[in-house]
């Protein structure tokens, strides 16, 4: 969607401050679902999934959606959407709408929907509104389907689904990348997939669906995962990226940087730099309806093995208000505090954790334990206060393992039992302001 490597700095910044859900959608990385359903540890698949949802295809297992489920005329769910307003300078592309958070902008059908309304409406300076949503769960790797049917269409007319990193961590835009599901222009006969990478000097790579598309629903998707991305459109597979195409000395090596947490966002824009203005003969108001989302994960893609090292900010879901942190820079109560180097470490970021906001927030993890048998686990930590690391395996398992106050990293062990094959690991602090930096499995011989 951000096109424009022109972008001066300042739209930049103030563009990354409204593209990431609170501070928040430091949310969840990677991947996904509401609040209310992970803090509730109910399965995953169950959380407002009706019957006709399946929640596994093939070896991918359903790991969010969302229904668009509620009254005529409400708001999307809020502990999953939140809103970019205002027109920003043009959002780096010229554009000539004011994105609102109001109902006339955004609201649910009342049978299953989304409804995104672009108006020829003066607000702010801009002759058009709009409204742009973002998600506050976020994902990394996956596939992604978005059911949608587009507007009408007319000169100017630029409706998107796309993707931008939760945390810059390559450098602000387009360093950190950007995934576009779906983007059309002007007529809506044609669609658009692409990636932003790299720096404002490196060229996005993207093609055009070589189909015509009818008017109604079609389902958009991605394959993503380490060193590919497939692009679709109703199951017909007609784009596909690798890690060799968009590697760039500028974000580091494959597959950076499309190797972290992404959230979604919807819009609606008018006018820009790659549609041209709004022309007088375009038609008012343009509706892009969205049906359902669905993110299904693969075992292989996220299942950590154990024994083994988990990083503490590779989750599979984590809630809206955490963050990742840095060990060395944002430890803000023991700033000097480095981790300590040991081969355990050898993989891992050695400058990332996970930050607790709130009691009620929760990081899952999924595990693939290759042999069944008990466990210590090994919980290195931060913490300014006193209290109990609590760990959900399965929904149900519950265990506790003490946390004392820390001017720097320690360490809590607990002892659990697992059986081979694939488990769900989810974290809770009575800490705000935990960090995480690892989790270290190891079995007992």
């Amino acid at each position: 969607m951000l096109r424009n490597r022109s972008f001066s700095l300042m739209a930049v910044m103030t563009l990354l401050l409204f593209s990431i859900p609170l501070t928040t959608s430091a949310t969840g990385t990677t991947q996904a679902m509401s609040v209310k359903p992970v803090n509730r540890f109910l399965p995953v698949a169950s959380i407002s999934a009706p019957n006709v949802i399946p929640s596994q295809r093939g070896n991918w297992h359903l790991v969010f959606n969302e229904e668009f489920k509620g009254p005529h005329g409400a708001a999307p769910d809020p502990a999953i959407w939140t809103y970019d307003v205002g027109n920003n300078n043009g959002w780096g592309n010229n554009e000539e709408e004011y994105y609102t958070s109001t109902r006339q902008n955004s609201f649910l059908t009342g049978n299953g929907g989304l409804e995104i309304v672009a108006r020829k409406q003066q607000v702010g300076g801009d002759a058009y509104t709009s409204a742009r949503l973002e998600s506050k769960v976020s994902f990394r790797y996956g596939y992604i389907q978005v059911d949608a049917k587009l507007p009408q269409g007319g000169q100017g007319i630029w409706p998107a689904i796309w993707l931008l990193p939760t945390n810059n961590t390559y450098g602000i835009w387009p360093a950190s990348g950007e995934i576009d599901m779906m983007e059309a222009i002007n007529s809506m006969t044609r669609i658009h997939g692409d990636l932003h990478y790299g720096n404002m000097n490196v060229p996005d790579l993207g093609i055009w669906y070589n189909k015509r598309l009818s008017p109604g629903f079609h389902v958009y998707a991605i394959k993503w995962g380490p060193n590919r991305i497939r692009y679709y459109v109703d199951g017909h597979l007609y784009l596909t990226f690798t890690s060799k195409q968009w590697t760039n000395p500028a974000v580091g090596p494959t597959p950076a940087p499309f190797d972290q947490p992404f959230h979604l966002m919807l819009n609606i824009a008018c006018g820009g730099n790659w549609p041209g203005n709004v022309a007088a003969s375009t038609h008012f108001p343009q509706t892009m309806t969205i049906r359902y989302i669905r993110v299904y994960q693969r075992d292989a893609s996220y299942a950590w093995p154990l024994p083994g090292i988990i990083q503490a900010d590779r989750t599979s879901v984590r809630s809206p208000d955490m963050r990742i942190g840095m060990t060395t820079n944002d430890l803000q109560y023991d700033p000097n505090v480095v981790p300590q180097p040991s081969d355990n470490l050898a993989s891992l970021a050695p400058d990332h954790t996970l930050v607790w906001k709130r009691r009620t927030d929760v990081a899952t993890y999924r595990v693939d334990v290759t042999q069944s048998g008990t466990y210590t686990l090994i919980f290195r930590y931060a913490s300014k206060e006193k209290g109990h690391l609590l760990l959900h395996i399965d929904n149900h398992a519950l265990f506790t393992a003490s946390i004392g106050k820390s001017n720097g990293w320690n360490q809590t062990t607990m002892h659990v039992p697992l059986t081979k094959g694939i488990h769900v690991l989810q974290v809770q602090s009575t800490n705000p302001q935990l960090r995480l930096h690892y989790l270290l499995a190891t079995r007992n011989d």
